[in-house]
């Protein structure tokens, strides 16, 4: 049986290690001539989801970029190893500095932008006129509220 297969049978218990090594499963097959980091940060995302069986909120992409180098060496190391300890304490740490930065932007958002989202939507939505296309995006937004309502209660 493939990792992909022992993947989707869940046969990885811990969403962690289960994200740092679909990580570094897809990003050593290197199947794709572009793409290959933002489909291997989705594949990680999908992952701990899977895992913790419910949506996560975080961004790899955010925290990887924040020191490039560092992960572009840990995966490397990785790559031409059996042993992948350090790759799991790399990401492993990656996955928690992003678990953190989300917080901080959903903290970010509920004591800076709150107020503005729900006058926004009190006030049916509107900013400009009826015919801005700021108003396109009201739907977007009571979603949004929705969803950080729901997170925080």
């Amino acid at each position: 049986m493939g990792f992909a297969e022992r993947l989707r049978k869940d046969e990885i218990k811990n969403p962690v290690i289960r994200s740092t090594i679909a990580h570094l499963y897809f990003e050593s097959i290197h199947p794709f001539e572009d793409a290959n980091g933002r489909i291997g940060r989705a594949i990680s995302e999908k992952a701990l989801s899977q895992g913790f069986a419910r949506p996560v909120l975080l961004s790899f992409s955010e925290t990887i970029e924040a020191n490039k180098k560092h992960y572009y060496e840990a995966l490397k190391n990785a790559q031409r190893s059996n042993d992948i300890t350090g790759w799991l304490i790399y990401f492993s740490n990656t996955v928690l500095s992003a678990q953190i930065r989300a917080e901080e932007n959903v903290e970010f958002i509920l004591n800076n932008q709150w107020p503005r989202l729900i006058n926004y939507v009190k006030n049916g939505g509107y900013l400009i006129d009826n015919n801005s296309a700021e108003n396109a995006i009201r739907p977007l937004v009571i979603s949004l509220i929705e969803s950080v309502k729901a997170m925080v209660t």
